[in-house]
């Protein structure tokens, strides 16, 4: 039974007949029964290496469709959407997803401009990503929004290469240069960010408000101390005086178990002058503008400690201050730092015992840390929540003292920006540590 012949088949045997005239015919009249048998056998091996050759071309055809139908299976059925564009940016292709994506069919998306499938208020965005992309021909993405056919907005993360289809090499005049675009859907991230935004815009919000609310309460509580202090001053000044004239105009003439009582009177009354005075000072801590500037700590420290070596020359003193401390930092202010720190140290020493002060410098995970330290009585690390506070005093009345310089030290190196911190043992003396952030940092 003869086997149909197909076009392709045909024209090969046509090319064969061909090349068959046009070469020297052998006359096979001439030829010996040994020569005939000979050509038959080369003859029949070539009819079965051509049946062979068949076989392999139609198996491995086979394998290229079945590949080919693998390739459109992995195509269509991909989560993402494909698109092949033309130059002009015309559909060329379209998969199964990137259809569903955009609720069309693929023949409604064919031949169709991709600006119809983009929101009018984002095409820039896309005809910037496609000149950019044919004129470097390297990958380019962008974030966009897509209108679907039935008028919805999608957000879709468009991601596009530039190439050549060698399919299309044969076509006469053909444009080969093609746009592969990638198109994942993006929607539920986009309004998680959104919804994101808003809820840090909020919270944005709640934060200025509340630090408004901080800044006015501490304004608030400033103008209070400060008003306070200065409307106590008139009523004391009375005070101070009538106490004065009664010790020197009618002092001789009160019981003498009287004058103890006038003498308290007098010493409470200065006190208290005192008291206002340090919360007029710290009042103004809040109020000063800060300059910052380069300062020398260590000469700062070693005025001061002559300064209280002056005002108390028998004192029995070891001083131990590094050279060359330097801080960018109010000057103003950061010797009320020190000041504090090395009067808090020479008050509250042990009695009868050397006094031993240093003032020195320390490197903590590569951030400059300053420390006061004395061997003083020091104090109970369970009372370090009261330290910093203002008319807080943790050894009572045996020595003297307002409660209210550390807690100067702790307002002026917050505004500065740093942090200040304290160590201590009951007995061994107490180490006072502070620092200061970059300069951009002080407000």
């Amino acid at each position: 039974m003869t086997k149909t012949q197909t076009g392709s088949d045909q024209a090969l045997r046509l090319r064969a007949e061909n090349n068959l005239s046009v070469n020297k015919t052998v006359n096979p009249e001439t030829l010996s029964p040994e020569e005939i048998n000979r050509l038959f056998h080369e003859l029949r091996v070539h009819q079965i290496e051509l049946e062979m050759q068949n076989e392999e071309l139609r198996r491995t055809q086979n394998e290229l469709e079945c590949s080919r139908a693998r390739y459109f299976d992995l195509y269509d059925l991909a989560p993402v959407g494909y698109l092949t564009l033309s130059e002009q940016g015309l559909i060329q292709e379209a998969n199964l997803a990137a259809a569903t994506m955009l609720g069309a069919t693929r023949s409604e998306l064919f031949k169709q401009p991709i600006s119809r499938i983009i929101l009018k208020d984002d095409q820039d965005t896309y005809y910037l990503l496609s000149n950019r992309l044919l004129k470097i021909r390297e990958p380019q993405a962008c974030d966009l929004r897509l209108v679907r056919r039935d008028g919805t907005v999608i957000w879709a993360h468009l991601a596009a290469t530039v190439e050549q289809d060698p399919s299309r090499h044969q076509e006469q005049d053909a444009d080969c240069t093609v746009l592969r675009v990638v198109l994942s859907d993006i929607s539920e991230r986009k309004r998680a960010e959104e919804n994101l935004n808003i809820l840090n815009k909020e919270l944005d919000d709640r934060v200025s408000e509340r630090t408004f609310q901080l800044e006015m309460a501490l304004r608030e509580q400033e103008a209070f101390s400060y008003t306070v202090s200065h409307d106590l001053r008139s009523p004391l000044r009375h005070i101070n005086s009538y106490l004065a004239i009664l010790t020197e105009e009618f002092g001789d003439g009160l019981p003498p178990e009287a004058l103890p009582y006038l003498a308290r009177s007098r010493a409470a009354s200065a006190l208290m002058g005192k008291m206002i005075d340090r919360l007029l000072e710290l009042s103004r801590v809040g109020r000063i503008e800060l300059v910052a500037e380069t300062v020398n700590l260590s000469e700062m420290a070693s005025t001061i400690v002559t300064q209280l070596k002056e005002m108390e020359p028998a004192r029995d003193v070891d001083v131990v201050i590094a050279a060359s401390l330097k801080a960018k930092c109010d000057n103003h202010l950061v010797y009320l730092v020190l000041f504090n720190l090395f009067d808090n140290a020479w008050k509250y020493s042990a009695r009868g015992k050397r006094l031993f002060l240093e003032f020195g410098r320390k490197v903590i995970n590569g951030e400059e840390i300053f420390f006061v330290k004395d061997n003083g009585i020091g104090f109970d690390m369970a009372y370090y929540d009261k330290v910093f506070g203002a008319f807080h005093r943790l050894h009572g009345n045996e020595y003297d003292g307002l409660g209210i310089g550390l807690a100067t030290v702790k307002r002026i190196i917050e505004r500065h920006g740093g942090t200040v911190w304290a160590k201590a043992e009951v007995g061994a003396g107490a180490t006072f540590y502070f620092n200061f952030p970059k300069t951009e940092q002080i407000r």
